[in-house]
């Protein structure tokens, strides 16, 4: 509809295809159709890269409305890091001992006091 056409490039594709009951890729298509390259380039200014990792970078990516891979990109780019906890910090560490038990078959036994152990019983080759 010529509604959603004027909609590109103001709007997320995903949000015009959703308001219009659109495919996502008929929304692409329009974008080739039309001949208009969607991957704009961002004007980074001084002002907005001094926004990078002072907030998420998909409240950034909505503000300056371009997707959040960008404001991503750019901020790993110049070696800035992320604002608040990023996954690495959310990420589970491995201790050695849990690396050591991978691929290994672990068996419940009890001890006469009636309190579980674990004890290996065989590796995997």
């Amino acid at each position: 509809p010529a509604a959603a056409s004027r909609q590109l490039g103001k709007r997320f594709d995903s949000e015009i295809a959703r308001e219009f009951g659109l495919d996502y890729l008929q929304v692409q298509a329009e974008w080739r159709r039309r001949g208009i390259d969607r991957h704009r380039k961002v004007n980074w200014t001084p002002a907005r890269i001094k926004l990078l990792g002072t907030m998420p970078d998909a409240e950034l990516a909505r503000r300056i409305k371009f997707a959040k891979n960008v404001a991503f990109k750019k901020r790993k780019e110049l070696g800035i890091s992320p604002f608040g906890q990023s996954t690495d910090d959310l990420r589970h560490r491995w201790t050695k001992r849990q690396l050591a038990m991978l691929g290994k078959v672990l068996r419940r036994t009890r001890s006469g006091l009636g309190d579980r152990q674990l004890s290996e019983t065989e590796t995997f080759g």
